[in-house]
């Protein structure tokens, strides 16, 4: 019978013969070959190929290798016709996996301050990773953009709530990072006591001297003005507040600013009689 051309070796799609890895995964793929009814895939930790070698016929032109070790992995891949005879094998190709002990980050101005501000009953939480890294807010997983690029819409349940954003990574390597967010109410920051009496809408002036307390969120300031009279005071690290003033008849005005931009000024006015 007439001899039979045996199938050329495939072509690997990067002229690099090698790649470094830094999970123990790794898609092996390479150049179809024009009347390939399959293709045999070995690899081992060997150059030679002569010591625990691992052999995947396929029909496909990739192959998934999982659980690869921290070093070398060579690769190697050959043609087969509709004769089963098998073609010479490629190049070898190398799948060089390093360890990866460095976790991804996470950037975004939310991450930096010490609370963030919102009006509304939810809050926008925006950031920056890697982009393969797995990103999840409050334990849901977020999609995660070609640029690294995320953003997820957290309904609050409290004035107060901390959210936590984490990024991991193939090799398991995890960032943490916690947000802080205060929702701007009146009926959170308006709670307010006059000589350790709470006050709705009326202030008895028979004593004019009133220590005035409250409790609203760090990183906030209290304005309150009576007549001519202007007091300023600015929350501890807890959210506390108060000031003693000399209050007249007329009117007691308390703002409310947070020390971020684009967050509410809550302004509340109470009668002195």
């Amino acid at each position: 019978m007439k001899p039979v051309k045996l199938l050329s070796a495939p072509n690997f799609y990067s002229t690099n013969s090698d790649t470094i890895i830094y999970s123990n995964n790794f898609v092996f793929s390479f150049k179809e070959v024009d009347r390939a009814e399959k293709y045999r895939v070995e690899y081992s930790q060997s150059y030679d190929f002569d010591n625990n070698v691992s052999t995947y016929d396929i029909s496909d032109s990739r192959l998934l290798l999982s659980n690869l070790p921290v070093g070398t992995t060579f690769v190697r891949v050959q043609s087969i016709d509709n004769l089963g005879l098998k073609g010479p094998f490629s190049d070898i190709f190398r799948v060089i996996r390093n360890e990866d002990t460095q976790a991804p980050p996470i950037f975004g101005d939310q991450f930096s301050r010490v609370i963030n501000f919102t009006e509304n009953s939810w809050v926008t939480i925006t950031g920056v990773s890697e982009p393969d890294a797995k990103i999840t807010v409050d334990g849901t997983i977020i999609k995660v953009s070609n640029s690294g690029e995320f953003t997820s819409r957290v309904v609050l349940s409290s004035y107060d709530e901390t959210i936590t954003v984490t990024a991991t990574d193939d090799s398991q390597n995890k960032t943490t990072k916690d947000v802080r967010v205060a929702q701007l109410s009146e009926d959170y920051l308006f709670d307010i006591k006059v000589n350790g009496i709470n006050i709705d809408s009326e202030i008895s002036s028979i004593s004019s001297m009133k220590t005035i307390t409250g409790k609203a969120f760090p990183e906030m300031e209290i304005e309150l003005e009576n007549n001519d009279n202007k007091k300023l005071v600015k929350t501890d690290s807890q959210g506390r507040w108060g000031v003693t003033m000399n209050v007249q008849k007329g009117k007691l005005s308390v703002t409310f600013r947070a020390n971020q931009k684009s967050s509410a000024t809550l302004t509340k006015s109470y009668s002195v009689k």
